[in-house]
């Protein structure tokens, strides 16, 4: 799982190299993504998922995925949301317009395809994703291993103003939003990263009470770790905003607030992705 967030607009400078764009039916609808091979057929797969407003080539522009995954041993895919959008599982009003798009099928139906093309393997999967995105990857891990133990990294700023930390509505002004619209509307409310963090790693068994790590970066980083089998990992970012640490800053500051540049998250989710694949042979 990757930083959790709403509205982004990755702006990436055109098709991602080595990729190739490919297009499915789900649901009668024509979905669209861009996916690069493993260095062998059959490769583990990860797939990243972009926020509301961005695609799937700005996402790969994000990341840095196009060739850092193959270069770990994993194939890569960057799906397009419907209308720049994911149906995350929420069902507030302002999000109600995506409620007839299925997520979790057309991920399922990316990850039959990619088999099929013998490009990745369906049983080795591992997803991310940033803000909306973000959001769905948490939803699709719930629907998808619903009995499963599921191992979790995350990232969240405490400057988030799309998402805040401690939790409450989502959007750009926050509770002040929300009251003026009134009851019932808005983007929905996010709970706490830290409460997310706790409620996976009971489902997954890990010790009750986390060990913390400060890391070094140019914004004070902590990770938490809920050790088991199956970890829980999340980063709090002391002052970061709604961005892919280590990624460009995509959007003024002012907009999404400062990216942790020195926390490379691309690199940390390959190793992460790694060790949980190894775990499971």
């Amino acid at each position: 799982m990757g930083n959790r967030g709403w509205r982004v607009v990755e702006r990436g400078p055109g098709p991602p190299p080595g990729a190739t764009q490919a297009t499915i039916d789900v649901g009668g609808l024509a979905r669209s993504f861009w996916y690069v091979p493993g260095p062998q057929p059959d490769a583990p797969l990860v797939i990243a998922l972009h926020g509301a407003g961005g695609q799937g080539a700005g996402m790969a522009w994000l990341t840095g995925l196009t060739t850092r995954a193959p270069a770990a041993g994993f194939a890569v895919a960057f799906p397009d949301g419907r209308q720049r959008a994911w149906n995350d599982g929420r069902s507030s009003a302002r999000v109600a317009r995506r409620s007839g798009v299925d997520g979790v099928a057309f991920l399922d139906a990316l990850v039959g395809d990619l088999a099929r093309r013998r490009v990745a393997a369906p049983d080795a999967l591992y997803v991310c994703g940033i803000s909306n995105g973000g959001f769905l990857t948490e939803h699709y891990a719930h629907r998808a291993s619903p009995a499963q133990p599921v191992a979790v990294v995350m990232f969240h700023g405490t400057a988030d103003r799309w998402v805040p930390f401690e939790g409450g509505p989502i959007g750009p002004l926050g509770r002040v939003a929300q009251r003026r619209a009134g009851p019932g509307s808005g983007r929905g409310l996010a709970i706490g990263a830290l409460e997310v963090a706790r409620e996976w790693a009971a489902g997954n068994s890990c010790a009750a009470t986390p060990s913390t790590v400060s890391v070094a970066a140019d914004l004070p980083v902590t990770r938490l770790t809920w050790p088991g089998a199956v970890p829980v990992v999340p980063h709090r970012i002391d002052g970061g905003g709604d961005t892919w640490p280590g990624g460009p800053q995509y959007l003024p500051v002012r907009v999404v607030g400062p990216v942790a540049r020195n926390l490379d998250a691309t690199g940390i989710l390959v190793d992460f992705f790694g060790s949980a694949r190894s775990a499971d042979r």
